[in-house]
């Protein structure tokens, strides 16, 4: 893997067929949630997190880091219909967990699934927000074992659910980090 350039907070502008594939697949969540073929997943979503709008974002920014690192998001991410494992794309022997949001500069960790933060399968959190419908940017990176360590607990006068644990954008790595340990993983 060559890498890409090492920005510092790196703004992705998506390929149109990434876009069409995620609305797509999307749709296919949505309507895999309404068959009732995600309950495990339902049961940690926050409300309204299985309508398409939420699903299309996190799968955009999941797309983003992919054509980031310039590989072949197709190939990289799991485009079925399913619950997935807990991370969304392996980088040699680094499990990766893209966290998208909508304009807030934090690494979000949903109060949902806090009674899974411990036992994730991840290893290493990016934190990834929508600048608009077509452009995402890579706020930064953080291990799992940081996070645990040293994220921030959202109280009830925050725009956040309380409970909700985070990190602001600004203390996390940057994305040169996540090549380092992706190297370091080889």
């Amino acid at each position: 893997m060559a890498g890409p350039p090492s920005d510092t907070r790196p703004r992705v502008e998506l390929h149109e067929d990434y876009v069409a594939a995620s609305f797509e697949w999307g749709q296919r969540s949505v309507n895999g949630y309404a068959r009732g073929s995600k309950e495990r997943s339902r049961s940690y979503a926050r409300p309204g997190v299985t309508a398409l709008p939420w699903q299309l974002m996190g799968r955009l920014g999941e797309c983003a880091l992919c054509q980031w690192l310039a590989i072949d998001a197709f190939n990289a991410l799991d485009w079925s219909d399913r619950c997935d494992a807990g991370y969304d794309l392996v980088l040699r022997e680094l499990f990766v967990d893209v966290k998208t949001t909508g304009r807030a500069e934090m690494l979000i960790w949903p109060v949902t699934k806090n009674e899974l933060l411990e036992k994730a399968s991840s290893h290493v959190l990016v934190g990834a927000r929508m600048v608009d419908a077509f452009c995402v940017e890579l706020m930064g990176c953080v291990s799992r074992r940081r996070f645990i360590r040293e994220h921030r607990v959202a109280g009830a006068s925050s725009s956040l659910d309380p409970g909700t644990k985070y990190m602001r954008a600004i203390e996390l790595s940057s994305m040169s980090r996540l090549l380092q340990w992706t190297r370091e993983a080889a």
